[in-house]
């Protein structure tokens, strides 16, 4: 059974997990989308309370997967407004069990039952799939090395083909 973990739908599948197709789209706020030029009021707003807007994207974009996926890697962001060049490294399991919990999608309105399926699912997930911390400079001006830093360490990574 596929769980969604944040925006992200996984399955267990043998040793690792699966990334499940899902809806292709984005969803940025004003400042984005106006910093990569797509800035645009027909762009179907996420809320009616909220300058979020939806970004469709296409199958043939390589943006969206079409089937399940082999899932290698997670990589949890650390922004910081010092003057460091993008770093990655790999989260102990504590760290990467907390850091995912973190970032579940509004875990404050989940059930008990739900909060502690979330928790199994993530340890799961921590002790399965690689969990590393991407520490990048904030600002889109440095979006660039933040990038070319991922694609790098994915590159290194034993499985994954560039």
């Amino acid at each position: 059974m596929a769980r969604a973990f944040h925006v992200l739908p996984i399955e267990p599948s043998g040793d690792g997990y699966l990334a499940l197709p899902y809806l292709p789209r984005l969803k940025l706020w004003a400042d984005s989308l106006e910093a990569f030029g797509l800035a645009d009021e027909r762009l179907a707003r996420v809320t009616s309370w909220a300058d979020k807007r939806r970004i469709p994207l296409a199958a043939e974009s390589g943006l969206a997967i079409s089937e399940p996926t082999p899932l290698a890697v997670v990589y949890m962001l650390a922004p910081t407004t010092e003057a460091v060049s993008p770093g990655i490294v790999d989260l102990s399991p504590v760290e990467a069990v907390l850091a995912l919990q973190g970032a579940l999608y509004q875990p404050d309105l989940m059930t008990p039952r739900r909060a502690a399926s979330a928790l199994t699912t993530v340890a799961d997930l921590a002790g399965r799939v690689r969990v590393r911390q991407l520490t990048l400079r904030r600002g889109y001006e440095w979006l660039d090395d933040a990038c070319a830093a991922v694609l790098a360490d994915v590159v290194a990574i034993d499985g994954v083909a560039p």
